[in-house]
């Protein structure tokens, strides 16, 4: 499977898992009719653990940390995130994201 890494900042990573609900909180019904790239999120989502939330949360310097993301996610994070007014910090992931997209040979 390939991986696309992004460099993100520990307050981009926690406005992504805000972005993306939590699959635990929504019911099957809740989950029928929505499109394949939101399923593919909300899987992503779900294999994140509370563990992993809280170690980007303390981490004490505010640098750059690597996040790895399948492919298919990171193209359906994008086109999730060209349909909202987003804030500063999920703008600069979504062009962090848009930049390795490009690089990747997926977007021109």
């Amino acid at each position: 499977m390939h991986k696309l890494k992004l460099k993100l900042y520990k307050e981009q990573f926690r406005q992504l898992v805000l972005f993306i609900p939590d699959p635990g909180h929504l019911s099957k019904r809740d989950t029928v009719n929505k499109p394949l790239e939101e399923i593919l999120l909300l899987e992503w989502r779900g294999k994140l653990t509370r563990l992993q939330i809280l170690t980007w949360h303390q981490r004490e310097h505010n640098r750059q940390y690597t996040l790895s993301l399948p492919l298919s996610v990171a193209v359906a994070l994008w086109r999730d995130l060209q349909n909202y007014a987003l804030t500063d910090e999920l703008q600069l992931l979504a062009d962090e994201l848009d930049h390795e997209l490009i690089d990747a040979g997926l977007r021109n």
